[in-house]
């Protein structure tokens, strides 16, 4: 979940859609776990955020060739 702003607001007008034509709506997502906390699934929730696969990765090298930072001192 790289972009939390965006995510919330597609999911915040999908609700709204979903919403005026009488259709349920969730959604899930499948991510590493990294930057999922209490505070932003509570958030999701209000949104229609309904359940979440982790990820485990694999091996050091192989991980991180792929991930965006190298370690979390990097995040800021």
């Amino acid at each position: 979940m790289v972009n939390k702003a965006g995510l919330l607001e597609i999911a915040s007008a999908k609700q709204a859609y979903y919403h005026e034509q009488g259709i349920k709506w969730a959604f899930s997502m499948v991510s590493n776990g990294s930057l999922l906390n209490r505070k932003t699934v509570l958030e999701l929730k209000k949104y229609g955020f309904a359940s979440v696969q982790i990820t485990i990765d694999g091996n050091r090298e192989t991980h991180d060739a792929s991930r965006p930072w190298k370690s979390p001192k990097s995040l800021g």
